[in-house]
Parts: C-alpha cells; structure tokens; sequence
C-alpha cells in the first residue's frame, strides 16, 4: 500500500480524474475534489453548476455535501480536502466551515484565469476577497438591514446565548 507522498499523489490524481469527469459529461466546469481522513477517500465530488444550474455547486462544495451526508454529520474534523485547483473564497470559506484541517490543490486560480476571462458570471476572485474585507455598506452589493429586533428573537428563542468564560 502507498504511504506518505505516493499516498497524496494518488488522491491528487483522483480530484484530477474527477475534474476530467465535470468537463466531460457536461454538468460543471473541470474542477473535482476529494475529502479524506486517516489515508482514506470518504468522500468525493465535481463540479455541477451547469447540470444543477447551481452556482454554489464546486467540486469542493460537491464533495463536502456528500461526504457530510453519507457520514450524517456537519463536521468533518481532521479530514483533509484534495482539489485539483485552488479553491475560490466561497470554497475555502466552506472549508473551513466544515473543519477540514489541509488543502492540496494542483493548479492556482492565477493559472486558470485565461481559461474563464470572457465568460459570463465568472468572478475575479480577488476582487471578491478584496470586496468582503470592507464594511457591508460599501461593498459592491448594496445591503441594508431591516427589521433586526424581529429577526435577533428568533435567535433568543432558539438558540440561547452562551455564557462567556
């Protein structure tokens, strides 16, 4: 059995091959991931924006919801995410969400922006980081708060506060 680097590269190959398969059927862009804990794949997806017509559907995201799903958990702590190309600010956020602890990823966002430059929805990733890291009313998504004493009770009501230690 293949251990240490042969082991990363084998699952590196696998997010590669599950790219391949997005770009081939048709549901999504060519981006594929694979999530794994303790040397082994639990879980895997590829991009299906266009089969879903979903745009939160990246390989990332894909594998995540699955592997979230067949475990029945929200929480995939300790598990590792290989992906072939570095993940957008909406994936790495997810990420993060979900506990994972590693990111491998084979190409950059750099390297593949030539190939998405003239199409349309496409995102100039950081410009959106840039963007968040501002105070919400001057981003370039106008937002306005409404009625927050009615939307916190909800909050009060089922999800207690905690006591800080």
């Amino acid at each position: 059995m293949a251990t240490g680097e042969a082991l990363k590269l084998h699952f590196m190959r696998r997010a590669i091959e599950l790219s391949r398969r997005a770009a081939a059927t048709g549901d999504g862009e060519a981006f594929g991931s694979v999530i794994v804990r303790d040397d082994k794949i639990i879980g895997e997806g590829w991009n299906h924006i266009k089969v879903r017509h979903d745009p939160t559907a990246h390989g990332e995201v894909e594998a995540i919801r699955n592997t979230c799903s067949a475990l029945k958990t929200l929480h995939l702590t300790g598990a590792e995410i290989y992906t072939n190309c570095e993940p957008c600010i909406m994936c790495a956020a997810v990420i993060q969400y979900a506990g994972i602890v590693k990111i491998y990823y084979g190409t950059t966002t750099d390297d593949i922006s030539p190939h998405f430059e003239d199409e349309v929805g496409c995102v100039d990733v950081k410009a959106v980081a840039d963007d968040l890291r501002k105070p919400t009313n001057q981003r370039r998504i106008p937002a306005e708060q409404l009625l927050p004493d009615e939307a916190i009770k909800v909050f009060d009501e089922f999800h207690p506060k905690k006591a800080k230690s």
